[in-house]
């Protein structure tokens, strides 16, 4: 009798127990409800002025999921800057970005999650020629398009999650479309994929992204190796981004990324 009432109050209050395990550099929606901040160290080339450079990129993330009807919705704010050696620095904060979750399984291993969101035009452009969001998101291609100037940008992605044992996967498949702002009409394309595996209370994980530039016929691909520490309600992670081709490390050879995220009731 005690187990069926209990049965009964966890349906009715929609708190079944969600899988957190996740990737760094993929795609953020499942049915796990969390915030978090993320900091990015990224290795700029030298331009030949014998002047070093690196950048710096922040943001702050979160989603809401209700566990009931898999319905929720996600949020991203991210703020780049790049300095110099001889003192110079610019900066320069991203677009908001605002959508809608859902998710829901489909077998014992296997689940699907969509979301559609847009981006507000927030970004402004900086005062170098080279744009500290455009360097910065080289640690983060999937969302390059954060780093557009005044440009509101649809965003359709779907994912398909297996959750095995111990080894666990993921698939995103994302479309963005310039609604308005520099390069409207010129469609991007995302496919990303990752295989982790459960190491006690951690995790680790190899995540492939790929960003094709439809209108421009180029493409940009990254390679990130993961790690997350499940400390109850608190994850910390950290990720080694590596530039695949010349057009993902145009201005980067590399990127270090650590945040922390928490997990909601």
């Amino acid at each position: 009798m005690l187990a069926r009432l209990a049965a009964i109050v966890v349906m009715l209050g929609g708190v079944a127990r969600a899988d957190d395990r996740t990737f760094v550099t993929l795609d953020r929606s499942d049915e796990t409800s969390r915030a978090g901040v993320e900091l990015s160290y990224v290795t700029m080339d030298d331009q030949g002025d014998g002047n070093a450079r690196y950048g710096v990129r922040f943001e702050g993330h979160g989603q809401l999921i209700h566990a009931a009807t898999g319905l929720g919705f996600y949020e991203t704010v991210s703020y780049g800057l790049i300095s110099q050696d001889n003192g110079s620095s610019d900066e320069q904060l991203g677009d908001v970005e605002l959508g809608g979750v859902y998710t829901r399984p489909v077998g014992a291993t296997l689940r699907v999650t969509v979301h559609v969101g847009a981006t507000l035009p927030s970004a402004q452009a900086g005062d170098s020629d080279v744009q500290p969001l455009e360097v910065v998101f080289g640690s983060r291609i999937a969302d390059r398009v954060l780093a557009t100037d005044e440009a509101v940008t649809a965003r359709l992605g779907g994912a398909l999650l297996y959750r095995g044992e111990r080894l666990f996967a993921r698939l995103d498949v994302g479309f963005d479309g310039r609604i308005t702002g520099p390069g409207r009409g010129r469609p991007q394309l995302r496919v990303a994929g990752g295989v982790g595996y459960v190491l006690g209370p951690a995790l680790a994980s190899a995540e492939l992204t790929n960003l094709l530039h439809t209108s421009e016929s180029r493409g940009e691909n990254s390679l990130a190796l993961a790690g997350r520490l499940r400390a109850g309600r608190l994850q910390p992670y950290a990720a080694l981004i590596l530039p695949l081709d010349t057009d993902a490390g145009a201005f980067t050879s590399g990127a270090l990324t650590v945040g922390v995220d928490v997990l909601l009731p």
